[in-house]
């Protein structure tokens, strides 16, 4: 039975009063920095364990009724959509404002910054530890621009669809900012996100309700990493 809506907790929740859901799932785990080609610098291919968790967390979502997939456009994004959108027999759509947060123009991570002085480059990481703000870095997409970013990305997306369950594979620091937004929280990023994990919004009207964060029982044994 449908809660009434005059309940003013599934109002405030949008428990089962929700017309869309938004399955926000981070990608999976790509080659780090050290091992990566030149080309492969800012859109570098997952790992094989990145391979493995993309096809659990499509099994994982295969039951669930997916009325469409979303994913950036870098390519580790890109392939933890077509593994999940295989399952349901739907393409993928490439939206380029759902990235990841671009520091020195290229999307983060950025472990190293020779443009920059190094004490400057260090003291930008201590200041992000401590503030959780992405302008913390010298020559970063700011914080602001990045969250209105990520916003337009999203709810342009959730705009497509009046009801159903729609995936978005995206990034870790993309899923917090948006989170973030919803919460009211000044850090841009406050939580790990683990790579494949899945992380669920409700939506209905103007509303938006987080209904949880970092959902990764399907990945088992040695599945789990971020």
């Amino acid at each position: 039975m449908l809660p009434s809506p005059a309940n003013p907790i599934a109002r405030a929740t949008l428990w089962q009063l929700h017309d869309v859901e938004i399955v926000l799932v981070r990608h999976g785990q790509q080659i780090p920095l050290d091992e990566r080609t030149a080309e492969q610098r800012s859109d570098p291919p997952l790992t094989a364990l990145g391979e493995r968790q993309i096809e659990a967390v499509a099994d994982h979502l295969a039951g669930e009724e997916i009325v469409a997939v979303y994913s950036s456009t870098l390519e580790r994004a890109n392939r933890t959509g077509l593994a999940i959108a295989a399952r349901h027999g739907l393409d993928v759509t490439a939206v380029h404002e759902i990235r990841e947060i671009e520091i020195l123009g290229r999307p983060a991570p950025v472990s190293d910054a020779p443009e920059i002085d190094p004490i400057v480059w260090a003291g930008g990481g201590e200041r992000f530890v401590h503030t959780g703000r992405w302008d913390s870095f010298p020559r970063a997409e700011s914080s602001d621009d990045f969250r209105r970013r990520v916003g337009r990305g999203i709810e342009g997306i959730v705009s497509r669809h009046e009801t159903g369950k729609i995936v978005i594979a995206c990034h870790g620091g993309v899923i917090n900012a948006y989170v973030a937004e919803i919460l009211g929280i000044d850090r841009d990023y406050f939580f790990r996100a683990a790579h494949c994990s899945v992380h669920r919004v409700l939506a209905r009207h103007e509303r938006r309700v987080v209904w949880n964060l970092n959902e990764v029982h399907h990945l088992t044994g040695d599945l789990l990493s971020a």
